[in-house]
């Protein structure tokens, strides 16, 4: 270990600092990466799935139009090139550019669900930073790079900062767009039919028999389905009757389940 000193422990602790920093901010990012490919969306309610899902329309939109102005400068310069190399090899270097860019889709899927892992799983220890000023530096330059990778993912995801991207980069985004347009679609389907289906239930004899219950039973209830207590209110004859808020979203669907069929059945 080098001789440490009054002024190396306080750049050790600035480069620290930096670190985690980077870290925090690296950890937004692939949360909003992940959302925006349409994964981690459990906890969202129905306006941030409206709001995420009208980002990626845009950006769909955006992403299709630069798209088509690529296809069309690829097919100038393969009228040019097809006299030179003949169109076999055109078509081979099509397939090839395709399947690089389909290789790259995956690999970034691989380190979304890794990186997701990782963020996900119980830390035992705080890491111990090294003790190497040139170690540090290198770890913030990583980061650093990290980070900008992130965040041009991010923002082509809703069709920003795509100068330089060829035709078969832009059709594997445009695929992944419209992949996380579908997933928060069917999100806020099933937030639509969990509203419908209480709105029945409140509506039928059950809800009536429902609302009879210990509060204590249905706190069991719902604490079962991992749903938070504030929701008790939704059953309980003492509780005020509200509309349904957005935070109750994500679990509406597993109350009424579960009050349809287990409590009641």
């Amino acid at each position: 270990m080098p001789r440490t000193t009054r002024r190396s422990v306080k750049q050790r602790l600035q480069y620290i600092q930096v670190i985690q920093e980077l870290q925090e901010e690296i950890k937004l990012l692939q949360i909003s990466n992940e959302k925006l490919n349409g994964e981690g969306l459990d906890g969202l309610s129905y306006t941030e799935l409206a709001s995420l899902e009208t980002m990626l329309k845009e950006g769909c939109r955006i992403v299709e139009e630069q798209t088509d102005k690529a296809q069309q400068e690829l097919l100038l310069r393969e009228i040019v090139d097809c006299d030179v190399m003949g169109k076999e090899w055109l078509d081979e270097k099509e397939k090839e550019d395709l399947a690089y860019q389909s290789l790259l889709a995956r690999r970034r899927t691989a380190m979304r669900n890794k990186a997701r892992e990782l963020r996900l799983s119980p830390q035992d220890s705080q890491k111990e930073h090294s003790y190497n000023h040139e170690t540090l530096m290198l770890t913030i330059e990583c980061l650093k790079v990290e980070k900008e990778r992130l965040r041009v993912l991010n923002q082509r995801m809703i069709g920003k900062e795509l100068d330089g991207m060829g035709y078969s980069e832009l059709l594997v985004f445009s695929c992944a767009i419209q992949g996380g347009m579908l997933k928060a679609e069917e999100e806020k389907k099933k937030i639509k039919r969990a509203r419908q289906t209480l709105q029945k239930l409140k509506a039928s004899s059950t809800y009536a028999r429902v609302c009879h219950l210990d509060s204590r039973i249905v706190s069991a209830a719902l604490s079962e389905v991992d749903c938070h207590l504030p929701c008790v209110e939704l059953f309980h004859p003492e509780a005020k009757t509200r509309a349904l808020d957005e935070e109750f979203d994500k679990c509406m669907w597993k109350i009424v389940y579960h009050v349809s069929y287990d409590i009641v059945g």
